[in-house]
């Protein structure tokens, strides 16, 4: 028999990709009292540190020209999910307001706010898979935020933390969408960017000297040399100028609650809440994609959901 305590318990859960109780469920009693805890140990710690070593929340560059975080820095802030984001100018406004600091004074309570609901397992897996607007007869009534669990899978470089933010694709800004969807590996440009890198093959009757250049010359150079080489338009990468900035606030949808690197999968996962009313209009396979943002970065990663 070996020793184990929540800590163990909540990591093993998370390698197998499973919701644990009660931080994955924010939107329960239980939940939300994890939170409320997790959010004073955080802020003693970020205020424990030097002034010149912490987060300036007020001070995270969101590309576009916006500034500051949204919402706490150190918490998981279903309450702005509540608020009704703020657009032109009074979206600069929030941003240069001091309503972003440490100051802020929010009511605690022991219970969620009122018009978070969360849904159970067995109302989470009576949802489409398309999330049409037809939403099942028993979530459609909720008012506020409908909450359900999912598992966040990073599709390129990167890991979910908690308190990342998760937004879904721009539905104002059809070119910034068009930007992050050339980033999905599923995507038909990079289909057709592998199609044209594999025409530069030699015929199967070539000569076997032919063979061996092109198999030497394809282990020497990477995919994305290949396509500079051939003319192909190069895929942004994190950290680029060209490399797309995350939506607004309009397009926040939920939190991660727990996020690691997962020895299992051997890739960045996390397992969050997304607000279901906020998905009504998302249709498709695009529906599963969604953005991640961790606390204190203006940085966004592509990653899809996938219902638990």
């Amino acid at each position: 028999v070996r020793f184990g305590g929540l800590r163990e318990k909540r990591q093993v859960s998370f390698e197998t990709a499973m919701p644990w109780f009660p931080a994955d469920y924010p939107g329960t009693r239980a939940g939300w009292d994890w939170e409320l805890m997790e959010r004073e140990k955080r802020q003693k710690e970020w205020a424990s540190r030097p002034k010149g070593k912490r987060i300036e929340w007020e001070s995270v560059d969101l590309g576009g020209g916006r500034r500051g975080e949204i919402g706490l820095g150190w918490a998981c802030d279903w309450e702005k999910l509540l608020a009704k984001p703020a657009t032109g100018a009074e979206s600069m406004e929030q941003v240069s307001a001091p309503s972003l600091t440490v100051t802020e004074d929010k009511t605690r309570t022991t219970s969620p706010p009122n018009g978070i609901n969360h849904l159970v397992p067995t109302s989470s897996s009576q949802l489409p898979t398309s999330l049409t607007p037809s939403l099942p007869s028993q979530i459609a009534p909720l008012d506020g935020v409908v909450l359900m669990t999912v598992k966040i899978t990073v599709l390129s470089r990167g890991t979910p933390t908690p308190c990342a933010r998760i937004y879904r694709l721009s539905n104002i800004d059809p070119e910034l969408r068009r930007k992050w969807l050339s980033l999905s590996p599923n995507t038909g440009s990079k289909r057709r960017a592998e199609e044209r890198i594999s025409q530069t093959r030699p015929a199967k009757d070539a000569p076997a000297h032919v063979h061996q250049r092109h198999l030497a010359s394809s282990l020497l150079t990477s995919v994305e040399t290949q396509r500079v080489k051939s003319g192909i338009d190069r895929v942004p990468q994190a950290g680029d100028a060209d490399y797309p900035i995350v939506p607004g606030e309009e397009a926040l949808i939920g939190f991660v609650t727990t996020g690691n690197f997962n020895l299992r999968e051997g890739r960045g996962v996390g397992i969050g809440c997304l607000d279901v009313t906020k998905l009504r209009e998302e249709k498709g396979k695009e529906a599963r994609l969604c953005i991640i943002r961790e606390a204190g970065q203006g940085l966004g990663r592509l990653a899809r959901w996938d219902l638990l």
